[in-house]
C-alpha cells in the first residue's frame, strides 16, 4: 500500500487516465510473455513496471489531493485500484476538554484546540473576567449545575464573560448560571461580536451601573 499526500487542488483526471492506459498496456505485454518467463520473474517484472509508473504519476500529479493506491498481483495479471479524495483540514474532529477548576477553565479557554469545554458541576469563583475570543462551546456536564461567579463589587469591578469570537465566530453557552458581575456595560455577559447562543442558562444578580 502506498499513500501519497500533496497540497493545492488541480485537475487530476487526465493524468490518471494516461497512467491507467500505460498500466494496462504494460500488463498485457507482460502477460503475453508469461509462457516464456518463469512465474517469479514475471511477477518481479510486473511489480517493477508498476512501481516505475507510480513514481512517474507522483512527479506529474496535480497537487491538492490525497491518493491511495492499492496494488494486487498474481502470476498472470496485476490490478490497480485508485481512490482519490480531497483533503480538507477545516473539518477536523473537535477536541473536548473536561475541567473542574477555575484555573482549568481559564487554561482551556486559552487552548485554541479545545472546541468544546465541559465543566464539572460546582461553583467557579473568578478573580478576573473570562474572555472568549474564538469559536467554542462552553457546557455544563450535567444540566444547569455550573455557577460562574465573578464575585465583583464597586471596589473590585469585573464582568463574568467577555465574548468576541470575530465576525464569523460562534460561541455556545449551555447549562450555565452566570452571576456576581459588577461593571459598566454588561455586568454578566458582554458580547463584542460574532454569534452567541445561550441555552438552558441563567444570567442573574449582575450589575451594570452605567
Amino acid at each position: 500500500m502506498l499513500i501519497v499526500h500533496r497540497q493545492h487542488c488541480c485537475s487530476v483526471l487526465s493524468v490518471l487516465c494516461r497512467i491507467s492506459k500505460l498500466i494496462k498496456l504494460s500488463v498485457l505485454k507482460l502477460t503475453k510473455l508469461s509462457k516464456l518467463i518463469v512465474p517469479s520473474r514475471l511477477s518481479m517484472l510486473i511489480m517493477l513496471r508498476l512501481s516505475m509508473l507510480i513514481m512517474l504519476s507522483i512527479l506529474f500529479m496535480p497537487s491538492g489531493l490525497s491518493i491511495l493506491i492499492v496494488l494486487r498481483g498474481s502470476r498472470r495479471r496485476a490490478a490497480l485500484r485508485r481512490v482519490v479524495r480531497e483533503t480538507d483540514h477545516r473539518h477536523r474532529r473537535e477536541l473536548q476538554t473536561a475541567v473542574s477548576t477555575t484555573t482549568g477553565l481559564t487554561s482551556a479557554l486559552a487552548n485554541t484546540a479545545a472546541g468544546r469545554i465541559v465543566l464539572a458541576s460546582g461553583t467557579y469563583n473568578l478573580s478576573a473576567e473570562l474572555s472568549i475570543t474564538r469559536s467554542v462551546i462552553l457546557e455544563a456536564a450535567a444540566g444547569a449545575t455550573v455557577i460562574l461567579n465573578a464575585q465583583a463589587s464597586s471596589s473590585s469591578p469585573r464582568r463574568v464573560l467577555y465574548i468576541n469570537p470575530g465576525p464569523s465566530g460562534i460561541v455556545q453557552l449551555i447549562g450555565l448560571n452566570i452571576t456576581g458581575g459588577y461593571i459598566d456595560f454588561g455586568g454578566g455577559v458582554f458580547v463584542g461580536g460574532g454569534t452567541v447562543s445561550i441555552v438552558n442558562s441563567q444570567i442573574y444578580s449582575n450589575t451594570a451601573p452605567n
